[in-house]
């Protein structure tokens, strides 16, 4: 029988074609809009009623980061005219992105009564979800969107994010797995082959890429767990008028949420080391401060986090 048995070839050579996707998989970055939005202000100076032109201008002013802005332009574009599918659906994001979650909540629910079918507004409201720990929900409006666009990765990682939240890691890692799968799918052949042969030319320097990749990973998975502690620190300071002596005290302790009968613990599904105190995604023990409810992460270059 053939000798089925990894080669050292062979590993770099599944490893070239994970870290080609690794790095074609990476976060873009918006441009610089100053020009475009001072072309389409001068447009609509000159030609008030230009309905393109406002929505557009909204458009730039969200991607810029001037998210107060866009959503003024967008509410003088809908008191006009009110039934302009695209600024509602703008108005809304831009809510999201401005950190007026209610708001955008409120604004994709009563766009997806209109359009149910919209991928962009199942998306948008599970993101938002997602943004204040409403994992549920998030979980929820992603598996919508993803019905509507089986193939989406943000949809299957953002239920990964979700799932991650509820402390559900494998389920998540599964989810993960598929939008890696997708991604090498869409990745051009020709790329593919290009970082075949890197993978090929130097295994040290493969495995150095593979482990900033790794380190990347965990830090994305750290900064969801940070903000879900965060959260729960925060509701336990609400609940009891102080923060707890210790992290793992917010795993003991329970409170009854509004409009349910049975009660929870404020913090669940976390990941603990061999003594039973809390550690993050690279297995290091958090730092927290009961007096002032401040926990970060120890890990070098995640500190700040």
């Amino acid at each position: 029988m053939q000798n089925l048995r990894p080669t050292k070839l062979s590993v770099f050579f599944g490893l070239g074609l994970f870290i080609a996707l690794s790095i074609l998989s990476g976060p873009s970055f918006a441009g610089d809009y100053d020009q475009q939005i001072k072309e389409l202000k001068g447009i609509i100076g000159r030609h008030p009623d230009d309905v393109d032109s406002m929505y557009h201008l909204g458009k730039y002013l969200a991607w810029d980061s001037r998210h107060d802005e866009a959503v003024k332009v967008y509410e003088q574009l809908l008191g006009k005219w009110p039934d302009h599918k695209d600024a509602q659906l703008g108005l809304a994001k831009a809510y999201g992105w401005k950190g007026d979650h209610p708001r955008a909540i409120r604004q994709f629910k009563r766009f997806i009564l209109k359009y149910p079918d919209n991928h962009e507004a199942q998306q948008g409201i599970a993101s938002v979800y997602l943004w204040i720990g409403d994992f549920e929900n998030s979980i929820e409006y992603f598996k919508r969107a993803l019905t509507l666009k089986p193939n989406d990765v943000y949809d299957l990682k953002g239920i990964g994010r979700a799932y991650l939240g509820r402390g559900d890691r494998k389920t998540a890692e599964d989810y993960f797995t598929k939008a890696q799968i997708r991604e090498l799918r869409k990745t051009p052949l020709a790329t593919v082959i290009l970082y075949t042969v890197f993978a090929l030319m130097g295994g040290g320097v493969v495995l150095y890429v593979f482990r900033r990749w790794a380190f990347q990973r965990k830090k994305e998975i750290l900064l969801l767990e940070l903000k879900v502690i965060r959260a729960s620190l925060t509701l336990y300071y609400q609940k009891t008028g102080k923060y707890p002596l210790s992290l793992e005290i917010l795993t003991q302790e329970k409170f009854r949420p509004p409009g349910e009968a049975a009660e929870r613990t404020f913090l669940e599904g976390v990941r603990r080391g061999a003594r039973g105190y809390l550690v993050d995604s690279f297995k290091s023990r958090y730092y927290y401060n009961p007096d002032t409810g401040g926990v970060r992460c120890t890990v070098k270059g995640c500190e700040n986090l």
